[in-house]
């Protein structure tokens, strides 16, 4: 398992970058994770003009599809926000 986990980290998520970057064109993408007690964690945040007029739950499963390999090599939980560019301008704001 160890040399799994490994595999799918070490060049940290570049499968699953490119498949997100190819799929959704986003215009902000961080994604990142580590080991924790009970395996392998990750967060990702990405803006997306190809979120538009999506439900959250729509988004979530569009993304979870790039990742759907990933859960079977190690991954054990995936935190997403999944928000398009509006939503992500008006944060910004909101947080400044």
């Amino acid at each position: 398992m160890r040399r799994t986990l490994f595999r799918l980290f070490s060049s940290p998520f570049d499968s699953v970058k490119q498949q997100l970057q190819s799929q959704f064109q986003p215009a902000f993408l961080h994604l990142d994770g580590g080991n924790e007690h009970d395996g392998l964690h990750c967060r990702l945040t990405i803006v997306a003009g190809a979120f538009e007029g999506k439900t959250l739950v729509q988004r979530h499963r569009e993304v979870m599809k790039v990742f759907s390999g990933s859960f079977e090599q190690g991954l054990h939980a995936l935190s997403i926000v999944a928000k398009t560019p509006g939503e992500w301008e008006k944060e910004k704001h909101r947080n400044s």
